[in-house]
């Protein structure tokens, strides 16, 4: 099953990281039912980071960048949001695993 979810709406009344942190638990929902997730954007102007710290970040933590990426779609996107969205699961990734090896390297 798949659940729309306009993104203008979570930001509408909230601050990047409120919205990031109800992201997160719409998505966990669906995770843990076995949905797929569509994150529509339109007349949404930019993802900040604060926003995809409480959001992406905290389901990357807790599930795993592989699965993550493919509970979510998404709809109406710009090629930069694209792009920043992207770049933002590559440093989380690549920022987790050094921390990973340093603590491995150091036990």
């Amino acid at each position: 099953m798949e659940n729309v979810v306009l993104l203008k709406d979570i930001l509408k009344d909230n601050q990047y990281p409120e919205a990031g942190v109800l992201l997160f638990k719409i998505a966990k929902e669906a995770i843990d039912n076995g949905e797929t997730l569509i994150l529509n954007m339109s007349e949404v102007e930019s993802v900040p980071t604060v926003f995809m710290n409480t959001s992406f970040g905290e389901l990357i933590a807790s599930y795993g960048a592989e699965k993550i990426k493919k509970v979510f779609l998404f709809k109406s996107i710009t090629k930069a949001q694209i792009q920043r969205i992207r770049k933002y699961f590559a440093d989380y990734e690549n920022i987790v695993m050094k921390k990973e090896r340093c603590s491995h390297g150091n036990t």
